[in-house]
């Protein structure tokens, strides 16, 4: 109880959001959202270390065959994600705006940041569902290094069909 009383954020993570669904004219809804999730441990842990979420200091980082159970941002990030989708029936139109910041005690100066934008679509055609995803990432100080910025386009694409 003292530690939580005397440092309330020494080991602290949380997510918080907020989603709304507004309909408009045509049978279409707008679907909102906005995430924060806060995993970075404190200025306190500078001074007495806190641990990192998704580790145990007896077994190790918890993983499912190697890869880390829990936020697809990776511990000790901080992520806002900011989010609008157009939907009538199957069919959909969306932006995606998205800030990380990897473990931004560990860079000091060198703050490794990504931004990111992706636009995504759903279409369906009679008995065929078309899908598609395109985002840019822009790494800042891309692994804390203040010289090197990157670039990236991820690209994804599906076909369903309805029997």
């Amino acid at each position: 109880m003292r530690d939580l009383v005397a440092n309330p954020d020494h080991s602290v993570a949380f997510l918080v959001g907020f989603k709304k669904v507004m309909q408009l004219r045509q049978n279409r809804l707008l679907d909102f959202s906005v995430e924060y999730t806060q995993m970075s441990e404190s200025v306190s842990s500078l001074v007495r270390y806190a641990g990192s979420w998704y580790a145990h200091s007896d077994l190790g980082v918890m993983s499912n065959y190697g890869e880390v159970l829990g936020s697809g941002i990776g511990y000790g990030a901080d992520a806002l994600t900011v989010a609008a989708t157009i939907k009538k029936g199957f069919d959909q139109y969306g932006i995606k705006l998205e800030k990380v910041k990897r473990i931004p005690t560990l860079g000091g100066e060198n703050l490794w940041t990504d931004f990111s934008l992706g636009l995504s679509f759903r279409k369906r055609y009679k008995k065929v569902l078309f899908d598609g995803q395109i985002t840019g990432i822009r790494s800042n100080n891309f692994i804390w290094n203040n010289s090197l910025d990157r670039f990236n386009v991820v690209a994804m694409t599906g076909v369903s069909y309805f029997f």
